[in-house]
């Protein structure tokens, strides 16, 4: 997993840009259950594609089932844009976050 984590970072550093590898490095990050790590790598492909849903979902469930900050993971829920395609995944999350506030 550390090859992984080197050959996103390596591909990062060519194109910053590449949002792929973002959504990869964190992915990585997480399996390395570097959790901190692969939040900030997603705020940081969310500052060039704010509205990537892949990486929002992701956020929001790194923070809200790993690192099990639920206020900061609600946060980031209410940034995704409520469109069609994003609107059952609000609803869930929603559901979840409230249940546990309860």
């Amino acid at each position: 997993m550390d090859e992984s984590k080197k050959w996103y970072l390596k591909a990062l550093e060519n194109d910053e840009r590449n949002i792929q590898s973002y959504d990869g490095i964190s992915k990585t990050l997480c399996f390395l259950k570097q959790f901190i790590d692969a939040e900030g790598w997603l705020l940081k492909g969310l500052s060039i594609r704010p509205n990537d849903f892949r990486l929002q979902q992701q956020l929001v469930n790194i923070t809200f089932y790993n690192i099990r900050d639920i206020d900061r993971a609600e946060k980031y829920l209410y940034r995704i844009k409520n469109s069609p395609r994003t609107k059952w995944y609000i609803e869930k999350m929603e559901k979840k976050i409230k249940s546990t506030k309860t």
